[in-house]
């Protein structure tokens, strides 16, 4: 396998529809060569020099160097004797030295102190850097899948630190997929009428809106927590409106919803989850604009037809329905916007 432009993303297990979707709109000649479901190797015409260029992805490596798998002792021997031929980028924000990691089928491995050396020692003198047993430094990493029949050399792209997020609030990394499955657009007026501790909007704040909308019925429990982007960006509009109704938005202002309403499995709601899904979609029919409104909803697998039901009976349609996983409860993401339909006037 040629190494040029290839790269090894890690994410959240299960999302890897999304991740496939994302991937294919912000890489030129995206071309999958390995998947499973936390981990993939594609090739790229766009060079990937940050992880902030996939930001919904736990890790991103560049691939340096392959071999066959043929037991991890032999293939990393001949790992080694392609060092002094292997071309080392330079990455920003890495440290002066370097560690190893060797990640193999999911989990850190042990290997033989000596072959351990031997390849940070070619490394070494290839890249005039040292070995750091700890501190801030680049990490070079040996990678193998289950049903990859290749091992591989990577460097680990640096990540930038980011606060923790409120307890039971989104994942960064699964907030920026929903996201992006939503096509961002300039001209878009954003709104996330489950909107919680805030971290869809703070989400979509990185990327150019006309408008963006928090609701949330809890607005005045969650205020003083929200990020302070959240707080403090002028595009951003704060609501303490019921989802079902949206009372201070006027029909069709919105284009986008991205959101993560109950799922009708931890939360006690005062009607049965269908009579919510209904009035739900009923109130996104309502403010979504006629022509081009589209949304992005993530829901439990066992309520998904439900709410596909529900949206579907207000005149949407659903053009995909990755499932993923959330913290290890089966999901699906529902993704769609008005019916050609709707949007040509003839409902």
């Amino acid at each position: 396998m040629s190494t040029g432009n290839t790269y090894v993303i890690q994410f959240v297990a299960g999302t890897q529809g999304l991740v496939q979707a994302s991937l294919a709109a912000k890489v030129v000649g995206f071309q999958r060569l390995y998947e499973d479901d936390s981990a993939m190797l594609f090739a790229a015409g766009t060079r990937i020099t940050s992880s902030a260029q996939l930001p919904f992805a736990k890790n991103v490596f560049i691939v340096l160097a392959t071999t066959a798998r043929q037991g991890l002792d032999r293939s990393v021997r001949q790992l080694t004797t392609q060092i002094r031929t292997t071309s080392f980028p330079p990455i920003t924000g890495a440290g002066a030295g370097f560690r190893m990691m060797f990640h193999i089928d999911g989990t850190l491995a042990s290997i033989d102190r000596q072959l351990r050396a031997n390849l940070e020692r070619e490394i070494a003198a290839s890249t005039r850097s040292r070995v750091e047993s700890r501190g801030s430094c680049l990490e070079y990493w040996v990678i193998g899948r289950k049903d990859l029949g290749e091992l591989l050399l990577c460097a680990r792209l640096p990540k930038a630190k980011r606060p923790d997020r409120a307890k039971g609030a989104l994942s960064y990394e699964l907030s920026e997929m929903l996201v992006a499955a939503s096509q961002p657009r300039a001209d878009d007026t954003f709104l996330d009428p489950f909107a919680g501790s805030g971290a869809l909007v703070e989400t979509r704040l990185a990327s150019p809106a006309k408008a963006i909308i928090y609701s949330d019925t809890a607005l005045a429990t969650f205020r003083a927590a929200l990020p302070r982007a959240v707080r403090s960006d002028r595009r951003v509009r704060l609501l303490a409106d019921d989802a079902a109704a949206l009372s201070g938005i006027d029909d069709g202002d919105v284009d986008v919803i991205v959101t993560d309403p109950p799922w009708g499995e931890f939360e006690q709601l005062d009607i049965p989850y269908a009579a919510f899904v209904d009035d739900v979609a009923a109130s996104f029919n309502r403010v979504l604009n006629r022509r081009t409104g589209r949304f992005v909803i993530l829901s439990s697998r066992r309520n998904a037809d439900a709410f596909t039901a529900a949206l579907t009976r207000s005149g949407f349609t659903i053009r995909s329905a990755p499932g993923i996983l959330v913290n290890g409860h089966p999901a699906t993401v529902l993704i769609g916007g008005r019916s050609p339909a709707v949007a040509s006037g003839k409902r």
